[in-house]
């Protein structure tokens, strides 16, 4: 009794909540005074309210329907099922009532009726596996769904698996197991496994047909369920193979189509499972096939349908009020409407489930390991109220994350090589801090590159996030606090120890810098390579949305950022800048660190430990983790000797990844002048302008969130090979404009050609030899093809980023990612030492054909990379998609 009161007072504390949401919305939008009282209508209609819910509370716990529901608005203990036993509130239980015509059993077993019954199962959109998941992992099974006839009654067979068994012991299932070599198709396997589980011959079994595949939750088996009629049969007679099977029952046709015995399970608001409860519950993988075979079978008398209930997030303790009905659904259209759905309050992991217009899902079914491709998703089926669902996503967090980072990073970047130069020395005169500033961030991720990554992949993932961070940000505050004491007390540090007090500050500000630029790559492989593919959970098209979004957002900072920063450095002053810069990070540190916490508490995945591969288990040293380290009576390999053998290794495997043709293209588009670097910069600035080359460096990064924002639309439309390819080749076709630049009227190249005593005419930075559009035709068709150029490099860049992230392992991201960014920085080197080989600006052509040369290389490897991928798919089709030899004969 007390029981029923305390859950009654639940229910009424979690109405009145809802109606005090409710009730403070109207007011709000009457304009009605903070201070004033509610209107007596609004007192009536809620006291009324109050009265409704506390008789429909009352009514559905003296309801007969009360073991199969519980309607209470705010629920936190344990839902009940028919059996007695309880669920965590992991799960919702639902039941769903309606009855059936009843059906002859020459009817049901008619040729015309299993012909519909095969091309229903057919029609269900098969599974397809994860692109780039471990192919060669995916094992094949089948199961035979075995109708039969048992005390008078048209039945399905079940088995309830032994109790000694590793997997799924005492779970029920139908006969059925893992194709054996010695099959032939997946077929013979279902005949075969069940004459090993029961003992019923092959040629007792009428084959109808088969239906198309189904997924398994543990991401490395995929099921085909074939039909078979066995005839009247008495169990007592089957042989049951006690290894393998428990026990044996049938449950009659007519049993499932009762709605009474129908429920479902809701996980997590993510997925949907029928559910069917007897002395043994049939629910997982054995439910699915048992509810599509049943829809197929009696399309008229089986009525079960499952619902979706759209998530409603739990806000400040109160209900943010229902979201709208939803846009999507299936063919079997929605019964249920808002007002006849009560606010459902389950609260899991501070989710809260209410019932919208709820809808159909027989056709839309999708379970998380395998991806499906159904006419409708589950996600057309959520509430298209997406702006709070949104925001409380891990997409918006994400986005958040990539804001405060890449605007911090482009401010940096644009102000360092500015501070550099002013602090040079005396005169300012020289750019040798800034190269040594340069060369010293690109080298140290060369040096420290694979070895952050190996770190990343043994670390869990929070603690590497927030120590990635932490670093970042602290070691720039020290570096830019450091700019700004040298130049507030500029003139008191110069006479000391003649000059050297002021290269021990440069030095410790490089080397700030570096280290900060380290920790940099290691915080955007933990989230840009790991945590966001953990987040999409296999989701490749929000996947591709993702990255798309944060290339966008990295684009628009380095336009943004810039202005920014030389607005206050020349309106107030370098120490403004230099404090402005020091405040941000210290306020993003804090930010982005919250953010990291609140995905990390939202999303039990990311605490999950990753496996490492340990090559000799005899070995358990300090470094031994990549390295092979045979039995010795060394206790422990030197640090020294662990680096530099794990260096090796780690790049090792890089070289024998599959991804590695794709990779290296990646890199070699960095060893280019042909980009709105520092180099490209002043070339362009001898020319034309400062506003113009401002202004070329804004459309380049318009023609590049062009790219961006294009790519999942075109890697859904013709796929994400090809939309690399595409990118490569626009981008060729487009620097084809910066190979002509070479010879046009205006070339610098070609005046030395002609005239070798030829020398430019420049005066504070800019060329005024001839203001002729003629005479500026080259380095016109230069930025040209550099603007253009953007559009497919960036295409190809968040390409090859997401073949990586599809196609490399959970526990080598850090490490292969690792030393793709110290290639990445290695290239960029390299196009520094090219621009030293050739400094003149009348040799520039030479950088521009060697840039051709490179994008040119990179283009062949992907290319390769194609052909090689389809014909992997050609030679392993057995194993990607799941190969029937011969074809199953249909009911006959």
């Amino acid at each position: 009794m007390w029981n029923r009161y305390f859950k009654r007072y639940q229910a009424l504390t979690a109405a009145h909540h809802l109606i005090k949401t409710i009730a403070t919305a109207s007011v709000a939008s009457s304009k009605v005074r903070e201070n004033s009282l509610l209107p007596s209508v609004m007192r009536r209609s809620i006291s009324l309210l109050v009265c409704f819910t506390l008789v429909l509370v009352t009514w559905a716990e003296r309801s007969p329907k009360r073991r199969h529901a519980c309607i209470c608005p705010r629920i936190y203990w344990p839902v009940c099922g028919t059996d007695g036993r309880s669920y965590s509130n992991e799960c919702m239980l639902r039941c769903a009532s309606s009855k059936g015509e009843t059906r002859s059993v020459n009817s049901i077993l008619s040729k015309e009726n299993r012909l519909r019954c095969i091309t229903k199962l057919r029609n269900i959109k098969p599974a397809q596996l994860y692109e780039g998941g471990q192919n060669n992992q995916i094992k094949k099974a089948a199961v035979l769904v075995p109708l039969c006839i048992v005390n008078g009654e048209l039945s399905l067979l079940y088995t309830v698996r032994s109790p000694d068994l590793k997997r799924n012991s005492g779970q029920v299932s139908f006969p059925g197991g893992i194709m054996d070599k010695t099959d032939k198709d997946l077929q013979e396997t279902a005949l075969r496994e069940t004459f090993e589980e029961l003992g019923i011959q092959k040629s007792n079994v009428q084959i109808w047909g088969h239906g198309n595949l189904y997924g398994t939750h543990t991401k490395d088996m995929v099921v085909l369920p074939v039909i078979g009629y066995l005839g009247e049969l008495n169990l007592h007679d089957l042989n049951l193979n006690s290894k393998e099977v428990e026990k044996v029952f049938s449950i009659s046709l007519e049993w499932l189509c009762d709605s009474d015995h129908f429920a479902y399970t809701q996980f997590r608001g993510h997925y949907v499972l029928p559910l069917y409860q007897c002395e043994h519950r049939i629910w997982g993988l054995t439910g699915i096939i048992t509810h599509f075979v049943m829809s197929a079978l009696l399309p008229e008398q089986y009525k079960n349908r499952l619902k979706y209930l759209a998530p409603l997030f739990w806000l400040e303790s109160q209900y943010t009020g229902l979201p709208p009905s939803s846009k999507g659904g299936s063919k079997d259209g929605c019964t249920a409407t808002q007002s006849e759905c009560p606010a459902l309050g389950l609260k899991i992991n501070q989710v809260h489930l209410a019932c919208n217009k709820s809808s159909s899902i027989e056709e839309v079914y999708s379970d998380p390991p395998l991806r499906r491709h159904p006419t409708n998703s589950v996600q057309e089926v959520l509430p298209a109220s997406s702006s709070v669902s949104w925001v409380h996503g891990f997409t918006f967090k994400i986005y958040c994350c990539s804001i405060f980072s890449s605007w911090g990073d482009r401010m940096w970047w644009f102000a360092g090589g500015i501070f550099m130069k002013d602090l040079s020395g005396m005169s300012h005169d020289n750019l040798l801090l800034t190269g040594g500033f340069t060369l010293a961030l690109s080298g140290f991720v060369v040096v420290f590159g694979s070895h952050v990554g190996r770190w990343v992949d043994k670390s869990p993932r929070l603690k590497a996030a927030g120590t990635a961070l932490v670093t970042q940000n602290l070691l720039l505050v020290i570096c830019v606090t450091l700019v700004g004491l040298t130049f507030y007390f500029w003139e008191g540090i110069l006479p000391v120890w003649h000059g050297w007090l002021l290269v021990s500050i440069q030095t410790a500000i490089v080397l700030t810098a570096a280290f900060s630029q380290v920790a940099s790559v290691a915080l955007q492989i933990i989230l840009q390579k790991d945590w966001i593919i953990i987040l999409c959970g296999g989701d490749l098209n929000k996947l591709a949305k993702v990255n798309s979004m944060l290339r966008t957002i990295n684009l628009g900072t380095q336009v943004l950022a810039p202005i920014f920063v030389g607005v206050v450095q020349d309106q107030v002053s370098k120490l403004a800048c230099v404090i402005t810069i020091g405040v941000w990070n210290v306020i993003s540190m804090v930010a982005e660190y919250y953010i990291l916490l609140l995905l990390y508490n939202q999303n039990p995945r990311l605490s999950e430990i990753k496996k490492h591969q340990v090559h000799d288990p005899n070995c358990r040293t300090r470094y031994s983790d990549h390295i092979l380290c045979p039995q010795s009576s060394r206790p422990s390999l030197g640090w020294f000797q662990y680096f530099t053998n794990s260096y090796w290794y780690d790049w090792k495997t890089y070289l024998k990844h599959r991804v590695f043709m794709a990779s290296i293209g990646l890199a070699l588009l960095y060893m280019t002048v042909l980009g709105f670097d520092a180099i490209t910069t002043a070339f362009v600035s001898m020319q034309i302008s400062s506003t113009l080359a401002g202004v070329s460096q804004g459309l380049a990064a318009i023609f590049g969130i062009i790219g961006s924002v294009s790519f999942p639309f075109l890697r859904q439309r013709i796929g994400l090979k090809l939309v690399g390819m595409v990118g490569l080749g626009s981008e060729i076709a487009a620097i084809l404009a910066c190979i002509i630049s070479i010879w046009l009227p205006g070339s610098l190249f070609m005046a030395v050609a002609i005239d070798p005593t030829w020398k430019p005419n420049v005066e504070n930075g800019t060329n005024n030899s001839d203001d002729s559009l003629e005479e500026k035709a080259s380095v016109m068709a230069l930025l040209g093809g550099i603007v253009v150029s953007r559009f497919g490099l960036w295409l190809a860049d968040i390409t090859i980023t997401q073949i990586m992230q599809e196609e490399i392992e959970e526990n080598k991201r850090g490490v292969l990612n690792g030393v793709q960014d110290s290639l990445n920085m290695g290239m960029d080197m390299l196009k520094s030492i090219l621009v030293m080989v050739y400094p003149y600006p009348a040799q520039f052509g030479y950088c521009i054909i060697l840039s051709f040369v490179s994008i040119c290389t990179g283009g062949k490897p992907n290319t390769a990379n194609q052909e090689q991928k389809n014909e992997t798919e050609a030679e392993n089709s057995h194993v990607t998609k799941v190969h029937i030899a011969q074809p199953l004969q249909d009911a006959s």
